[in-house]
């Protein structure tokens, strides 16, 4: 029981009570919190593997974008999902152009 309760605490203490927070801004914080993590494991991935310097900028660039977002949402309780949505929307479809689309996963 005392692993639940330690997990229930970080919990709150990361993504916000339900009495601060309604679903949707939990959820976002969740989505932001979670992108800012893997955000700092595929940078140090593309530093370790000494991927394009373009990679690497991309990735800086993302998790200052999900980190920006998770630390306004979460501890100044601005939530702008709209801006966020906007955003992602032009990241991956920038991405998609710059990075090499769907021919970088075909194999030949």
């Amino acid at each position: 029981m005392n692993i639940y309760i330690n997990l229930k605490k970080l919990n709150t203490r990361l993504f916000g009570t339900p009495d601060t927070f309604n679903l949707e801004q939990r959820v976002f914080n969740i989505i932001t919190f979670y992108g800012t993590l893997l955000s700092v494991i595929a940078l140090i991935g593309t530093v370790i593997h000494l991927d394009n310097m373009l990679y690497q900028i991309t990735d800086v660039f993302v998790l200052i974008f999900f980190f920006i977002f998770y630390y306004l949402s979460r501890f100044k309780k601005k939530f702008y999902y709209l801006i966020f949505y906007f955003v992602i929307i032009v990241l991956l479809t920038l991405g998609w152009f710059f990075f090499g689309g769907a021919t970088i996963s075909v194999l030949y």
